[in-house]
């Protein structure tokens, strides 16, 4: 009698542990999800305010960070001008590509490496523009 109260005892200990497990899995899993989809979000808005307004100078610079800070989640830090790099590539292909990076710290994925790129028609110039904002946690 004593043993199967110690096994059902054990039972409910292992399957406690398994749904705690899984519990937390899936929410490592619903965060990244929720990071890529705000990651998307900032690339496709940042790469519109790039091609409608572009990107000559610094003011340029600080007018899409302060429009990316006000969209981003909460879980992402303040990006500054120097999280943004735009290059221009030289070439008239008329479009804007635009790289949005973040690293999460997550005990689920092992690359926790955040990536959206978007292209958009640069409508400011013929110029083909390089951009990638890197976000922090």
């Amino acid at each position: 009698m004593r043993s199967a109260i110690v096994d059902h005892i054990l039972l409910w200990i292992v399957l406690f542990v398994a749904f705690v497990t899984i519990f937390f899995m899936v929410l490592d899993y619903s965060i990244v999800i929720k990071a890529k989809e705000n990651c998307a979000s900032i690339s496709n808005f940042a790469a519109r305010v790039v091609a409608i307004e572009g990107i000559d100078d610094n003011d340029d610079d600080d007018k899409v960070i302060a429009r990316v800070n006000s969209i981003k989640g909460d879980y992402f830090a303040d990006a500054t001008t120097a999280d943004l790099v735009c290059t221009d590539l030289g070439t008239t292909n008329y479009q804007i590509i635009f790289n949005t990076q973040l690293t999460l710290t997550n005990r689920f994925l092992p690359d926790s490496t955040v990536s959206e790129s978007v292209g958009v028609y640069n409508e400011n110039s013929s110029a083909d523009i390089s951009c990638t904002l890197t976000l922090h946690k």
